[in-house]
């Protein structure tokens, strides 16, 4: 009996899990696994110094929605996140003068981190959760 209760547990922890990965995302979240995955895969080019204008202006149309996206939960979105956000899209508007400048690869990386400190700051307000995900993505000096 013992064992047949387990196993239904686990299947219904299971089931819970799938629909959760099943369940829409809203806009917002949307927006922000898209910002996640694009600078983790701009981590390595960043630090190699081989960081292009395309790249950077690929992401700024991509995360551009950021301060309008829906959320999953509006109630949640405080009055600094528009200003989080608009702050968001400046750094990367500085990183790609950085790469226009042609800077060198430690002011690249530097620029590259503001953002992400951006990321940080906006989620110490809103949502913590993604914090160790987001700092993981830093290069270090």
């Amino acid at each position: 009996m013992a064992g047949l209760l387990m196993v239904s547990l686990l299947a219904c922890q299971s089931n819970e899990s799938a629909n959760a990965r099943l369940a829409p995302v809203s806009e917002l979240a949307a927006t922000m696994r898209v910002m996640t995955t694009d600078m983790e895969g701009l981590k390595t080019a960043v630090a190699k110094g081989e960081l292009t204008l395309s790249q950077v202006d690929a992401m700024i149309v991509a995360h551009a929605s950021l301060a309008t996206d829906q959320a999953t939960t509006p109630s949640d979105i405080k009055i600094t996140f528009p200003t989080f956000a608009d702050g968001y899209i400046k750094q990367l508007q500085f990183l790609r003068d950085q790469v226009i400048n042609q800077a060198d690869v430690k002011q690249q990386i530097d620029a590259f981190n503001a953002v992400l400190v951006t990321c940080v700051g906006c989620h110490q307000d809103h949502c913590p959760g993604p914090i160790e995900r987001i700092e993981k993505i830093a290069i270090q000096p």
